[in-house]
């Protein structure tokens, strides 16, 4: 069998997407179970979910080259075929970052609607119904990477996290509602993570955590989230900081990039099994010792009854009892009934803090393996 040198160079960002939302890798120099001449050049496309199945030590999302190892297999998804490559590696480069500030994203049907005062009570309507699948422009950005767990009209908003009036006003709108709580819990994930320069905020939402990150210390840090419109607000924020898109179990990132990582109210957001894959890549992607700072709600508004809650904690305990209620957030009982200390054992971490202040819980591990 002929074996020579393979290289792929994956055209991933927004500038050079196909039209069918399909990326194009050019490999060069191929080598397969028949001989071929060297030289031969093949085009394999993949879409974002990966279909072209590649060694962990070979992807790279979002621009940038790379090299496989001595034979590491490539499949191709056509054919089923499996390429072997004989080249060095060389480091997987970190995610292009968009032109998120003037890039410009299509509007999305509540911000159609904002465009007509008469049309604006369907907003309401909708705020009041019953919650529905997002619906997402078919020229969004990174439309395809999304999960359907997370077309969720979260926080019963309307469309969730995926337009970009509404967005702007959850961003400010979602600290008022948690009446200066989550400052104290941004400062909190600050402290645990101090120390840490390259650091990755997941699930970043409007940028504040990440924002307070940089300015406290951090030298390189980075934001995700899958939703453009809210990393758009978030650039336009804090422009020092570095924002991409993608979910928390499929980063992109390599291997041992982060000192620390930051979950603010992320993990109820998500399916259990996907929990489990999330860890398991925040470990991929920490170097050994590094520190993971979660926040989540706290399960006590929810397990306690109103009167307990008033009694224990005043006017303030039953408000966030009835807030919690009031939300749709889909998740939030089953991420309560997982072991939060096993799972984050069984990915490779050990606790080294936990603690409740209502209404959150904060968790801070450490990579051990």
């Amino acid at each position: 069998m002929l074996r020579t040198n393979v290289v792929m160079r994956g055209i991933l960002h927004s500038h050079n997407r196909r039209a069918d939302g399909v990326f194009a890798y050019k490999v060069i120099h191929l080598s397969r179970a028949a001989p071929l001449q060297s030289g031969l050049a093949k085009t394999l496309s993949c879409p974002m979910d990966n279909s072209l199945e590649l060694p962990t030590s070979l992807r790279t999302p979002i621009g940038g080259s790379l090299r496989g190892s001595l034979g590491d297999a490539v499949r191709g998804p056509a054919d089923g075929a499996v390429w072997k490559t004989a080249a060095a590696a060389v480091p997987v480069s970190d995610p292009h970052v968009p032109d998120w500030t003037n890039l410009n994203l299509p509007d999305a049907w509540p911000d159609e609607l904002f465009a007509s005062p008469l049309k604006a009570w369907r907003l309401i309507a909708r705020t009041l119904g019953k919650r529905r699948r997002v619906q997402v422009p078919d020229d969004m950005p990174g439309r395809e990477l999304l999960p359907k767990y997370i077309l969720q009209e979260f926080h019963s908003l309307p469309n969730g996290n995926y337009s970009k009036r509404l967005t702007h006003g959850y961003i400010t709108g979602f600290d008022r509602l948690m009446l200066g709580r989550m400052r104290r819990a941004r400062t909190h994930i600050v402290e645990s993570l101090r120390g840490c320069d390259a650091v990755l905020d997941v699930g970043c939402g409007g940028g504040r955590t990440a924002g307070m990150l940089k300015a406290n210390g951090a030298s390189d840090v980075w934001g995700m989230d899958p939703s453009p419109y809210l990393l758009q607000h978030a650039a336009r924020a804090f422009p020092d900081v570095h924002f991409v898109q993608g979910i928390a179990e499929k980063t992109y990132f390599a291997d041992a990039r982060f000192d620390g990582i930051a979950a603010c109210f992320l993990l109820h957001e998500i399916p259990p099994a996907y929990i489990e894959r999330a860890f398991s890549e925040f470990h991929r992607i920490l170097r050994p010792g590094g520190l993971l700072a979660i926040c989540e709600p706290s399960p006590i508004q929810l397990q306690l009854s109103p009167w307990r809650l008033l009694r224990r904690d005043g006017v303030l305990g039953w408000y966030f009892w009835l807030l919690a209620r009031m939300v749709h957030e889909p998740f939030v009982d089953a991420w309560h009934k997982r072991n939060a200390q096993q799972m984050l054992a069984t990915a490779g971490f050990e606790i080294v803090e936990e603690s409740h202040e209502m209404p959150v819980r904060h968790i801070l591990a450490r990579r051990i393996a």
